[in-house]
């Protein structure tokens, strides 16, 4: 007689994730910044970057891939993907669909000529979806999973187009972009959807790591432990569990959005670049209205390439010790 296979619930607390950061805009002005801060940090810490170009990342990026040879320190890995996939681009037709209309366009022409039915052409593409095709964002959910924070530098910039974003169809203006812009820099993708995106999977990460801990601290009590660990606000959804950490989301955007939006500066740029402050301003509420991980809004000012201070001591200064 075989005696009864018996699983045992974990006994220890799930492990701590080690430090991963995510770096979205890795070859920008201010992503390439960040990358070589990250890179110079004395500790053993994974850095993902994001870029669009391999062939741009590795010009941008030597010095830090030269780095990520050393045995020890932080470690660089590079992504390369486009976070705006054409696949979800208003007006995006496949190249599978494309296919598929040609196809039946011969198949019409061939049944009548040879006067057959239609139900004798095979016209539907037997191409197997694969798993990028279903999910675009695939590399950014993966990468997400087991990161401790995520630092988001892309933005766009892009001049409006009057007769297309306006003229030819006046209420576009009251309808959700994604419905009729074809056009994948618009703001709207790159600003807020993008970070919509990144939200989504980071609360879904949480939650994932939230459950974890959950059906440790239940294992231990009912064990009767007594250093059991007992959470607040625990629920499926909760915002706090005890000794789980929340991931991080550094947003960097823009100082005109501390200004009102009836502002001049903010109103007329709005106009010229295809309402660039309105879905900033969207995604800064969209990332701060999460309870499952922390956000912060970082607004620089207009940025530079060249330092501004000098921070070289004074030797001319008037200053005097005293005893």
């Amino acid at each position: 007689m075989s005696l009864p296979v018996v699983f045992e619930r974990p006994k220890t607390p799930p492990k701590s994730y080690s430090p991963k950061i995510v770096v979205l805009g890795s070859t920008g002005r201010i992503g390439r910044r960040v990358i070589r801060q990250l890179m110079a940090l004395e500790s053993d810490i994974t850095v993902v970057a994001f870029v669009r170009n391999y062939e741009r990342a590795c010009e941008v990026l030597y010095d830090e891939l030269l780095m990520e040879r050393n045995e020890k320190g932080p470690k660089l890995q590079l992504v390369v993907t486009d976070l705006v996939p054409k696949s979800l681009v208003a007006g995006y037709i496949s190249p599978s669909d494309e296919d598929d209309e040609d196809d039946k366009e011969y198949a019409v022409s061939a049944s009548r000529f040879y006067k057959n039915g239609m139900e004798d052409y095979d016209f539907q593409s037997s191409k197997e979806d694969d798993a990028s095709d279903l999910n675009p964002y695939l590399q950014l959910k993966d990468a997400i999973t087991n990161a401790t924070a995520i630092i988001s530098t892309i933005g766009t910039v892009r001049s409006t187009i009057p007769f297309a974003d306006y003229l030819f169809q006046p209420w576009r203006i009251f309808m959700s972009v994604g419905n009729w812009c074809t056009d994948s820099t618009h703001p709207y993708y790159v600003n807020y959807m993008v970070h919509k995106k990144v939200l989504e999977y980071c609360e879904e990460a949480q939650r994932n790591r939230n459950r974890e801990r959950r059906v440790w601290q239940n294992t231990e009590r009912r064990r009767g432990a007594k250093n059991a660990i007992h959470d607040q606000n625990g629920g499926e959804t909760g915002s706090y569990i005890e000794g789980v950490e929340k991931i991080r989301i550094v947003r960097i955007s823009d100082h005109c959005l501390a200004n009102p939006a009836w502002d001049i500066v903010n109103v007329m740029t709005n106009i010229v670049r295809s309402m660039v402050f309105r879905y900033q301003e969207k995604c800064e509420k969209l990332l701060s209205s999460s309870n499952l991980v922390d956000s912060f809004i970082l607004r620089p000012g207009d940025l530079v390439d060249d330092q501004r201070v000098s921070y070289e001591p004074d030797i001319h200064s008037n200053l005097s010790c005293t005893d």
